[in-house]
């Protein structure tokens, strides 16, 4: 992957879909980092990506016993989790990758233009390695702004009072990807038995 600056976190038992069947990429918008030192040249390949804000880095903390309520308000959207074992076996069974490929200095920073422009040909380098069933996208934000090449839409789908709105990126004749938004799991008023009932139509109705 050329373009990729931040790795994904990739479960070991993705390619085989893991617990739910079917493989799952959930896309996540951006990684933060009040680092000045590299800040003009985060995301480009004169620098490495900082070891403490890579996927693999973020997700082993959370597992070790970090806390961190967006993971798990999201892995309770999956699969209602009990255990620690429960949990890691959510997260050994998707790819976890944030779209935009330079980080952000705070949560209520907004990625610019360029930077959406620039994350449109990695986010597409990930699709066609992990090739995944259904992408779920963290947020109306990202969602409006992830590109609208090789993408069909489908209509809204009525669940729960909610109309979800999902569409496919066609890779080839042969592939396509099932993309579903649902709300930001860090949003206020996030519901995770509600999206974990939406998520689940999905995968089901792959």
């Amino acid at each position: 992957m050329e373009k990729v600056f931040f790795k994904p976190w990739v479960g070991k038992n993705y390619d085989h879909g893991g617990i739910f069947k079917k493989k799952i990429l959930v896309v996540g918008e951006s990684h933060y980092c009040t680092c000045k030192i590299c800040k003009s040249i985060c995301g480009s390949f004169e620098l490495s990506p900082c070891e403490d804000i890579n996927p693999d880095a973020e997700v082993n903390k959370y597992l070790s016993g970090q806390s961190n309520t967006t993971y798990k308000k999201f892995e309770r959207s999956l699969k209602l989790v009990q255990t620690r074992e429960e949990s890691q076996a959510i997260w050994d069974s998707i790819v976890f990758y944030n779209y935009i490929q330079e980080a952000l200095s705070n949560p209520k920073s907004v990625p610019t233009t360029r930077q959406w422009k620039n994350a449109v040909e990695p986010f597409f380098e990930i699709i066609n390695k992990y090739n995944p069933n259904l992408i779920v996208c963290w947020g109306q934000r990202l969602y409006n702004k992830m590109p609208f090449d090789r993408w069909i839409r489908n209509d809204d789908i009525p669940i729960n009072n909610r109309k979800v709105r999902n569409g496919y990126y066609v890779l080839s004749k042969n592939y396509k990807a099932l993309s579903v938004c649902i709300n930001h799991p860090a949003s206020w008023g996030y519901d995770c038995c509600e999206w974990r009932n939406i998520i689940n139509y999905f995968i089901e109705h792959i």
